[in-house]
Parts: C-alpha cells; structure tokens; sequence
C-alpha cells in the first residue's frame, strides 16, 4: 500500500516538477556577470507544425557602446550593425549606471525602438539584473533583412545621483542560427 502511494504521489508532481525546471531553464542564470545577463532562452515552439524551429543560444557579438544621461529628458541612440551572414539576428540594450552604485529597475527608464516599416517607436519591454537593465532577446531573429542601423530613444524617469546619471548604453547583436 505504501508503495502504491509513493508511486501515485510521484506521478502527480512529476509535471510540476518538470514545469518548475522548464522555467529555471528559461530565468536568467544566478551566476551571471553583474553587467551582462543571461541570454539562454527556452526552446521556440515551431510556428506552423512540420516547421523546424530556429536556434535558442544565439551567438552573441558585442556592438561599441554609447552612453546617455538619466537627466530625464529623451535621447536618441542609432545602432549601427556589422555587415554580417544572412541569417535572422536581434538587438539587446543593455542600460548600465557608470558608478555602479545605483540599481536600475525597469520603470526607471522607457525605451522604444523605431519601426523601419512604419517609422513610429514602439516600447521595448526591459528587465533587470543587478542593477542593470536590460531588454528581452526574442526567441528569433527580429530584424528586418538587409537592416544596418537600428534606432532607439531611451528617456530616464527619475532622476539618478549626480555622480551616476551617465549611463552605459551596451548593444549586443544577437545572431541565430
């Protein structure tokens, strides 16, 4: 009878158990450097079945960096691509506060990217890690073939210490393959 009970207990938290690692999976990793966050991503689901889906570790490639001033007022920032391999790639913004004292959260700022097709700036949803900020890497590629700037405005919502409102804009091209 005990048996019997242990084994109907393990069969009822087995898909807890796995959901719970799925999302451990998917969440940042705690060992990550404080300025860069985890970008491992879970699985892409196929978009129509027969599909295959694309990579989920993309190569990262960093881009040079940038700065902007958490002075509250909008700034813009264009992030120019390196000639690279067809292939679909994505942008990740990292906001990094140059003293290293103060932790961004993601109401702290509000960037939007500008649509190449429709030329309105869309928001780009960030997170947070350690104080630094961060926006979302998609399970592909989200860039328009052939892009070779990609345009953002990113504007500071309260304002930082003196000493800390230059703040590091980070560009990483993400390449899927």
């Amino acid at each position: 009878m005990r048996n019997r009970l242990v084994r109907k207990a393990a069969v009822a938290t087995a898909p807890i158990i796995l959901a719970g690692a799925a999302a451990l999976a998917a969440a940042p990793t705690a060992g990550a450097a404080p300025d860069r966050p985890a970008t491992t991503a879970a699985p892409a689901a196929s978009a129509t079945p027969g599909t295959p889906s694309r990579s989920t570790s993309p190569h990262i490639e960093e881009l040079a960096a940038g700065g902007v001033r958490a002075d509250g007022r909008t700034h813009e920032a264009a992030v120019r691509l390196p000639a690279r391999t067809a292939g679909p790639a994505a942008v990740q913004i990292l906001l990094v506060p140059s003293g290293g004292r103060t932790y961004l959260s993601p109401g702290d700022a509000r960037v939007e990217r500008r649509d190449p097709a429709t030329h309105r700036w869309e928001p780009v949803r960030m997170g947070s890690q350690t104080g630094t900020l961060y926006s979302a890497l998609p399970r592909t590629g989200d860039l328009p073939r052939g892009s070779a700037v990609v345009h953002y405005r990113v504007t500071f919502t309260r304002a930082l210490p003196s000493a800390e409102d230059r703040i590091a804009l980070l560009p990483r091209l993400a390449l899927y393959r």
